[in-house]
């Protein structure tokens, strides 16, 4: 049986506390955890029994969280969802600048950031179809850095940063090349994913003017993707130490509304601690990514989990 490697991680934790862990066999995506008379069933290896169905439904669903965030205020772009390019091409003239993104997928699958004229809506909207037939959301694009923004038990928070693939000129080597020598490298936990070649990373390429075999300059950073997500090559900085009193009491508040005692809440923010929105909810968040970010300190994020449910 193929497990699923959150489940794993976080067993592979409880074992070590004395914590039987067991995975059912038809889905590995589930376990129980037990102790004692104490026992979780859990999801993913983070979502919980005690959290809420009904937000945990919600945090799938980009439209209904953009909603029930503007309901209480809080900081969210112009969003709307829709059914036919018609719709998104009013959105489009309106922002001059949009994100496509499928209803409820996960990972940056099927989103393309930045776009600014109609074709490129059509090529963004038949990107999406391959992924999502469901209805598609636009977003107005809005150029700051991606922040996953953990809370656990409504008082622990950790803080990554997340960017796009990307690669460093060297001022002899191609893009082609760069990106092959750094698939080679390797990073702590094994998380990091390699860079894919597809039409989407050509695309953004063409974008900026650049192509496979275009050779950057010395230190020239090139992103290569729009999206920053570790499942497509992209890297993380921790960023716990840095977030502000005014960030952990706004996610602490979003968390306990929902009553979901582990959340990730996912920011743009060119300075978070200044000016954001929320663009995403995340009821099961990848907590590795905390323990094994690219650069800076591994936070053990797991430990404060067990602690909440032991």
């Amino acid at each position: 049986m193929m497990v699923n490697e959150h489940t794993n991680f976080l067993c592979k934790h409880a074992r070590r506390r004395g914590i039987t862990c067991r995975i059912l066999k038809e889905n590995s995506s589930f376990c129980v955890l037990e102790k004692g008379n104490r026992q979780h069933l859990v999801y993913g290896g983070i979502v919980f029994d005690s959290a809420s169905a009904s937000a945990s439904s919600i945090s799938r669903n980009k439209t209904a969280t953009n909603q029930f965030l503007k309901m209480y205020n809080f900081p969210v772009l112009p969003h709307i969802k829709i059914q036919d390019l018609k719709e998104a091409s009013t959105f489009l003239k309106k922002h001059k600048k949009v994100v496509v993104k499928p209803l409820m997928m996960k990972q940056g699958l099927g989103i393309t950031v930045g776009i600014e004229t109609m074709s490129e809506l059509r090529k963004a909207w038949n990107e999406v179809e391959q992924v999502s037939k469901l209805s598609k959301v636009v977003e107005k694009y809005y150029p700051g850095i991606d922040h996953r923004v953990l809370v656990i038990n409504y008082k622990h928070i950790f803080v990554v940063q997340r960017f796009p693939a990307r690669v460093v000129g060297d001022g002899e080597k191609s893009i082609l090349q760069l990106i092959k020598q750094n698939n080679k490298t390797k990073t702590p936990g094994k998380r990091k994913k390699d860079i894919e070649i597809d039409e989407v990373l050509t695309s953004y390429l063409k974008k900026q003017g650049l192509n496979l075999s275009s050779v950057p300059a010395k230190d020239s950073l090139i992103d290569l993707r729009g999206t920053a997500n570790i499942h497509t090559g992209g890297t993380s900085r921790d960023f716990t130490d840095e977030i502000s009193k005014e960030v952990k009491a706004e996610v602490i508040k979003i968390a306990k509304l929902l009553k979901l005692p582990v959340l990730g809440v996912d920011y743009l923010a060119k300075d978070i601690n200044k000016k954001r929105y929320i663009i995403e909810l995340n009821a099961d968040p990848g907590i590795q990514l905390h323990h094994f970010p690219t650069h800076g300190k591994s936070r053990d994020v797991v430990t404060k989990i067990l602690d909440m449910l032991f």
